[in-house]
């Protein structure tokens, strides 16, 4: 990873060092996790879910979303989905637009960076 992408992801909320214990200090296996983050459809589930007032789902894609997430360090997004996992946990269905707001920015933020690798 070149130092402009590791700067921008750190920028964006990443714990790249703290995360790599978990990649055996190996960042060429960090990379090709950060790369099939763009195939999971956590996201897209969530957001569709959302939109449909379907809850259930919502909350298993964005418990799954905040896992994958803190598994790979990218710390700005599962800050971000957290509350929202939360708030749908506790059956709570008010300001969840705001909320997923939030998770999507960080969200896009770190798919833009990620697919510049």
């Amino acid at each position: 990873m070149n130092a402009e992408t590791r700067n921008s992801l750190i920028a964006i909320g990443a714990d790249i060092e703290g995360t790599m214990d978990r990649f055996l200090n190996n960042e060429e296996l960090y990379v090709k996790f950060l790369k099939k983050f763009l195939d999971d459809e956590n996201f897209s589930i969530l957001e569709k879910s959302l939109k449909e007032a379907n809850y259930d789902d919502a909350f298993s894609s964005s418990h799954t979303l905040k896992g994958v997430s803190a598994n790979l360090g990218l710390n700005g997004l599962t800050d971000a989905v957290s509350p929202l996992v939360e708030k749908l946990r506790a059956k709570d269905f008010n300001d969840l637009d705001s909320m997923f707001e939030k998770v999507s920015e960080k969200y896009h933020a770190f798919i833009d960076v990620i697919k510049t690798m």
